[in-house]
């Protein structure tokens, strides 16, 4: 039989011969789970579906129909039965649909990881580029004592030896190349150093401004 002759139902008549109530046998036609055709007329609350789809639902959700072989075949389950059958069957559909909702959720989250990861390297790459403008007030900046200045900055912690960099950019570039941390940025470390707090798994401290004030007066000498 071609498919054009082939004999259809509609969602009502499916539902009847398979068990499977007609908004769920809908919601498996619109997440692709379900082959079927609209209506003529393109109307979509008349789906259609053929009598091959039909059958393999009935095979799968009732498989003691449509078989030809009496010695084979099981008994029908009784009326109470098929009730309980019909709810655990409707439980399952809610539980299938939760997990549809939770993937698309999580593909969601996903793209809003990206998008953050991307946004972090275009600040951090406009961070640089400020900081690079601002090198030639280094002196000035030292004196303000600023929290973006250039006071050199030590790192403590970890399995490594103290490290002193010259500058809070400078420790951010390293953890972004060495330590593999893009979202480092001058300011946490700031912050951390300024406070007393941990940044990126480091503690930070600021050199005493004096003996930036020393060790600039020996750099000029």
């Amino acid at each position: 039989m071609s498919e054009r002759n082939m004999k259809e139902y509609t969602l009502a008549a499916a539902s009847a011969l398979t068990g499977i109530s007609s908004p769920a046998l809908a919601k498996r036609i619109h997440r692709g789970r379900l082959k079927a055709r609209k209506a003529d007329g393109g109307q979509a609350s008349r789906w259609l579906l053929d009598e091959t789809t039909v059958k393999n639902l009935m095979q799968e959700e009732r498989p003691w129909l449509g078989r030809d072989d009496a010695s084979s075949a099981k008994p029908a389950p009784s009326e109470k039965d098929m009730k309980e059958i019909g709810c655990l069957r409707s439980r399952l559909d809610a539980i299938r649909e939760q997990i549809e909702l939770m993937e698309e959720n999580l593909e969601n989250i996903r793209l809003n990881e990206k998008l953050l990861v991307d946004l972090i390297a275009a600040k951090v790459q406009l961070a640089e580029i400020n900081a690079a403008r601002t090198s030639g007030r280094k002196s000035t900046v030292v004196q303000s004592g600023g929290p973006h200045g250039s006071r050199p900055v030590t790192r403590l912690g970890g399995d490594l030896e103290p490290r002193r960099f010259v500058s809070v950019s400078e420790a951010s570039r390293w953890l972004r190349e060495e330590d593999h941390k893009p979202q480092a940025v001058p300011s946490n470390i700031s912050q951390a150093a300024r406070k007393g707090l941990n940044a990126y798994g480091y503690q930070w401290t600021y050199e005493p401004e004096e003996e930036v004030s020393e060790q600039s007066q020996e750099d000029s000498d």
